[in-house]
């Protein structure tokens, strides 16, 4: 007979009963994941998104050094801290760059 609990599965068979506890989400992973979609939704704020992309990766590379094995969602988080940052770098250099040719078109202007 199968019973479900919130914290633990109970399996009973007709010689033993086993109870073991369902494996808990570490806090770093579930912080990695939320701060690599920050990281991919802020992507266009530039710092704010490169900020967020770098903590996601440290905090992943704290679990997996801590834990010695590997978290889907610290991963996934990881990867999506990545994706923010390369986001972020090009949204900071296409900024840069517009910024770069308006000040050369207002020095131009200003030369008449």
């Amino acid at each position: 007979m199968d019973n479900m609990d919130n914290e633990n599965v109970i399996v009973e068979t007709a010689d033993t009963t086993t109870v073991s506890e369902k494996p808990k989400t570490p806090g770093k992973a579930i912080a990695s994941l939320i701060l690599g979609i920050a990281s991919l939704l802020l992507g266009c704020c530039g710092s704010v998104g490169i900020v967020t992309g770098i903590i996601s990766i440290i905090l992943t590379c704290s679990l997996k050094k801590d834990t010695g094995d590997k978290n889907t969602m610290a991963t996934v988080g990881m990867i999506l801290g990545i994706v923010g940052i390369v986001i972020s770098l090009i949204v900071l250099i296409v900024n840069l760059a517009m910024g770069g040719a308006l000040f050369a078109e207002i020095m131009s202007e200003m030369s008449y």
